[in-house]
């Protein structure tokens, strides 16, 4: 975003959901955004160069943020003139829920300002906007993860550019590894806390107190009354729902058999490489969080070295990227179901 003079200003969405401001929208004057950093070299966007703001991988902070915020979310309203009311993000395996979307406009990630390219495997990397269940919808097919290279703050944009266009709602899916003994490939869990182990955080940096809080509470990051209404919902299409803690890992290497004991013996029961900077930037931004996992493959810790053995056995061939992929594809029409469920009771809301 080019600087501007003391008669033109940002005007500021919102402060209900702790929104970031972006040009085009009514409200009241907000001081400039802080000045970005000269020694940036990276990013697709088809704006001109004057306006463009370019980072690199790992050198993208929330001074820098803030502008790209509000130059991709401006790029997108001036091609769909709609506030979303919910924001999704389709993880891996899961992007079959995109042809349920009723589109009125979508494009690649490289064409959108400052948001990352991904290169996971099953991540299209494809944004939606239209009709989803009766709701205005962003969908994200696909996302980058820190493991290739991005920062927590750049996995994190798409919500922030979501919140800034007036999002309400994130519900965000990924595949993940069960611990629990419990789980069985193909169950769809409804993740209800985390545990970061990523050691990052996109919340590092100078904070906005417009956005939201220095020092954020994330004791009810996973909204309880949507926990419940997904319970709901999955109960009365006879989906077997379960509930687990989700632990981040950096990635982008699967856990070893010690460390998937020591995860299971601190209270995680699943483990992936995602989800948990969206959602810190979705609490600080004041959205409501939903989200599942689907168990694509099994660990069982053992405590005792005599059970090790037994535990290995499990897993008689390695994990493999397209393992994963079928086995979240499987349990995708389940969770199609349930995600257009919870939308449609909070549509009629």
């Amino acid at each position: 975003m080019p600087r501007t003079s003391g008669k033109n200003v940002l005007e500021q969405t919102p402060r209900a959901h702790g929104h970031y401001p972006i040009e085009g929208q009514r409200g009241k004057r907000v001081s400039r955004w802080p000045r970005r950093r000269e020694n940036t070299d990276r990013c697709s966007t088809n704006l001109p160069a004057a306006k463009r703001i370019i980072v690199k991988r790992n050198s993208f902070d929330s001074l820098v943020r803030s502008e790209a915020v509000s130059e991709a979310a401006t790029w997108i309203r001036t091609r769909w003139n709609v506030r979303p009311r919910a924001t999704i993000i389709l993880g891996t395996g899961l992007s079959r829920l995109a042809e349920d979307v009723r589109i009125d406009a979508a494009f690649d990630y490289s064409r959108v300002p400052h948001i990352p390219t991904v290169t996971a495997i099953g991540h299209a990397g494809r944004l939606l906007c239209g009709r989803l269940a009766g709701l205005p919808v962003l969908v994200w097919n696909g996302r980058c993860h820190l493991y290739e290279g991005w920062s927590a703050s750049q996995a994190a944009l798409a919500v922030c550019v979501a919140g800034a266009l007036g999002a309400e709602l994130l519900v965000t899916t990924s595949a993940s590894g069960g611990l629990n003994p419990e789980y069985q490939v193909g169950d769809i869990v409804l993740i209800d806390d985390h545990i970061n182990l990523l050691g990052r955080n996109p919340l590092i940096g100078p904070n906005d107190d417009r956005i939201g809080p220095r020092f954020l509470d994330v004791s009810r990051a996973y909204d309880p009354r949507l926990s419940r209404l997904a319970e709901q919902c999955a109960r009365r299409r006879g989906i077997k729902l379960q509930r687990g803690v989700y632990a981040a890992m950096l990635g982008p290497t699967y856990e070893t058999p010690a460390e998937a004991r020591f995860l299971r013996w601190i209270g995680a029961d699943m483990a992936g490489m995602s989800l948990v900077p969206e959602v810190l930037v979705a609490v600080h931004l004041g959205l409501r969080v939903l989200a599942f996992s689907v168990i694509t493959n099994l660990h069982r810790p053992a405590s005792r070295k005599s059970d090790r053995a037994k535990a290995r056995q499990v897993r008689k061939e390695p994990t493999r990227g397209e393992d994963v992929v079928a086995a979240a594809a499987e349990a995708e029409p389940r969770l199609r179901q349930l995600v257009q469920d919870v939308l449609r009771q909070e549509a009629e809301r």
